[in-house]
């Protein structure tokens, strides 16, 4: 009787230990979540692609694809806009 109860908390151990590593390894694998940039952009906007996208360049060379922006931002006109 004794063995069988050995083994029972030597197994209820076991699961708890990997129970408690497998949080630990997904609470560590898990980054911070990167806090978005904002950003300000004066430019003219052309067609991207696809035709249905609006793209503006940036400083630096960034492209910048602005389709949904709000209010729609109209194609070959020169704009400001600022968002993150």
């Amino acid at each position: 009787m004794s063995i069988r109860i050995g083994l029972s908390l030597a197994v209820a151990l076991g699961v708890a230990v990997g129970f408690v590593n497998i949080a630990s390894a997904e609470r560590a694998a898990a980054p911070k979540a990167a806090k978005p940039k904002t950003v300000a952009v004066t430019g003219c906007a052309t067609k991207g692609t696809p035709d249905f996208c609006v793209m503006i360049k940036g400083p630096k060379g960034a492209n910048y694809n602005v389709t949904s922006a709000s209010p729609p931002v109209p194609v070959g006109k020169k704009v400001r806009l600022k968002g993150t």
